[in-house]
């Protein structure tokens, strides 16, 4: 699974991520949603050749190179960076930390609801049930 993050000008403008279950695109769908997006410049302008009749600030310009338009008519080029930047994570280790985390409340859940009045006859199961509650809460 990933997420995807579009920054402009170093301000997280979009989010997107995937998830097995839940909330959160399917799988792959993340990709096609970055496409599309892409293909109708919705994050801003990418990465481009301008010449300097574009009217686009040249002075940011990341490379430079000479086409020959004509026979011994040459023209500049500049090269410029895109108004947006994307990252791509892979979030397979934070779902299954989650994961891991729900199950284990369920389980603790589960333990403080099945315990009787009858079984905490002493003081060592109501103990051990508490510790495995500051577990959970990363109290301990």
């Amino acid at each position: 699974m990933k997420r995807i993050k579009v920054f402009r000008k170093g301000v997280l403008t979009n989010q997107v991520e995937e998830a097995a279950i839940g909330l959160g695109l399917k799988a792959g769908e993340a990709d096609i949603w970055l496409a599309d997006c892409l293909a109708k410049n919705k994050f801003g302008k990418p990465e481009r050749w301008v010449t300097e009749l574009s009217g686009e600030d040249i002075t940011q310009a990341i490379e430079t190179r000479q086409l020959e338009k004509e026979p011994g008519v040459f023209v500049t080029e500049y090269k410029l960076p895109a108004e947006y930047t994307i990252v791509e994570e892979n979030i397979d280790a934070e779902i299954a930390a989650q994961k891991a985390k729900e199950d284990a409340a369920k389980a603790l859940k589960d333990k403080f609801k099945n315990l009787k009045k009858s079984d905490i006859d002493t003081v060592s199961k109501l103990g051990d049930a508490f510790l495995d509650l500051l577990k959970l809460l990363d109290l301990k």
